[in-house]
């Protein structure tokens, strides 16, 4: 199932995150197995000065629902290129993680008469990568030359269809617009980012054109994002 809680994600760039959320329960007679929830918000809760890997409140909130008895929980990101936490005043990180979690168990749950699976994966031919948003003016020839020289030529876009959910897969950080339209470009109820490898952001090309939103971040061009569409 589907639900918007609206006070989850909160756009760090643009007018608006993607607030969805959605959950696929999966069940047998003797109880539940598991369950996968899509949410959108960079996990950047926990500082940069820890000295340890923390799974930051994807890893909280997998911890939260398993102890609610809801089976083995994976926590994918979303369109969350532009989105944060929507942190309240005070609020730990286990405090949000409760909140994400019962969003996430508040999501209604419609049976499936098709739980069946389906995968499609397609490569698709990356464009040249364009430093222009990434280093000054004098560095920007020799930054093209190093990111050319290592970046990928192909990435992968795969589209799973699970108990009559569509995902689309993508290895790079969509906002919350690109996300759309990402999604109706393959007919997808959600995209399920950081899947498959790391190409960085991606906003529509209208946006990067304007140097808007995460754009500065790209490590692409704006014809990144017809690239993906297209996969799609």
């Amino acid at each position: 199932g589907h639900a918007v809680p609206g006070d989850l994600s909160a756009p760090r760039s643009g007018t608006a995150a993607d607030g969805r959320l959605t959950r696929l329960s999966f069940s047998s007679e003797t109880g539940p197995i598991a369950e996968l929830i899509v949410g959108s918000a960079h996990p950047t809760i926990v500082s940069r000065g820890s000295d340890w890997l923390d799974p930051d409140w994807p890893g909280a909130v997998s911890a939260t629902r398993e102890a609610a008895g809801a089976g083995v929980a994976l926590v994918l990101q979303g369109a969350g290129g532009n989105a944060s936490a929507a942190i309240r005043d005070g609020e730990t990180l286990q405090g949000y993680a409760d909140r994400f979690a019962a969003g996430a168990a508040a999501v209604a749950a419609t049976p499936s008469a098709a739980p069946g699976l389906t995968l499609v994966r397609i490569g698709v031919t990356l464009p040249e990568t364009a430093a222009s948003r990434l280093v000054p003016a004098f560095a920007r020839g020799p930054a093209n030359n190093v990111v050319c020289s290592e970046r990928d030529t192909v990435a992968t876009v795969a589209l799973a269809r699970l108990a009559g959910v569509t995902l689309l897969a993508v290895p790079v950080e969509p906002s919350f617009a690109e996300g759309r339209a990402l999604e109706q470009a393959a007919a997808a109820d959600r995209v399920v980012s950081l899947a498959g490898g790391y190409l960085g952001y991606v906003e529509p090309a209208e946006v990067v054109a304007k140097g808007e939103g995460e754009s500065r971040r790209q490590y692409y061009g704006a014809d990144l994002a017809q690239v993906l569409e297209a996969g799609a």
